[in-house]
């Protein structure tokens, strides 16, 4: 199971209506000032990183941070936490309405066809049934709770072209031909006031339950005749 793409996004209880924050995000995020060809929307704007494959979106009701370049889980979630940090300095967050974590792993399988590793998922993951018979695509979508939090699952034979066009930021040369995808986000919607100390645990325990979680799929997977 490899992880591809880790995604971080918190929602803020009260929108920012300041008009020249955007442009200090900017500057403090990528150390330079917008080019003039790089639009800041007001209040809001988005920075790439090719390079790094990072993106940062922030708008004046949320933020987002989606991290492709390091494999290391632990490695990932110390520079989200770093980049929230920066983006607290400059324009506190004060309360958020929700906080999400979405993990996008996937499962190489060479030796299968997409049609014969969709049959193969269908019948491991959905019940036998009549009403199936047919049926050429399929995923399970699920909510599931998990302490205080939920838990999301959504899985399926995918295809390389829709994995790169919906799922990940940047362009991949390393997505193998044939593999099951695999989404796990893990949620709260509880109001909280923003802290370094809250969001660190947040992202370790919910990558803990995204971790656990796919790993058990994958042994299910794998155990499946």
């Amino acid at each position: 199971m490899r992880l591809i793409t880790l995604y971080t996004s918190l929602y803020f209880a009260e929108e920012f209506t300041s008009h020249s924050v955007s442009q200090q995000l900017y500057a403090a995020l990528s150390g330079k000032e917008p080019l003039a060809v790089e639009e800041t929307f007001e209040p809001g704007f988005n920075l790439r990183s090719t390079k790094q494959k990072l993106a940062v979106k922030w708008d004046a009701d949320s933020c987002h941070i989606a991290i492709e370049s390091i494999l290391d889980a632990g490695e990932c979630l110390q520079k989200t936490i770093a980049l929230l940090e920066t983006i607290n300095r400059v324009a506190p967050i004060g309360a958020c309405s929700k906080r999400e974590l979405t993990c996008h792993w996937l499962l190489p399988m060479e030796s299968y066809s997409f049609r014969l590793l969709e049959r193969k998922y269908r019948g491991t993951l959905i019940a036998k049934q009549p009403i199936w018979k047919g049926v050429y695509d399929s995923s399970v979508i699920t909510d599931i709770e998990v302490d205080d939090l939920i838990l999301h699952h959504q899985s399926g034979a995918m295809k390389k072209r829709q994995l790169l066009d919906e799922y990940v930021a940047f362009n991949r040369k390393d997505i193998p031909k044939v593999f099951l995808f695999l989404l796990t986000s893990v949620y709260s919607d509880k109001v909280i006031k923003y802290s370094s100390e809250d969001i660190h645990k947040f992202l370790i325990t919910a990558f803990g339950h995204c971790e656990r979680h796919s790993r058990l799929f994958e042994d299910i997977w794998r155990n499946t005749p």
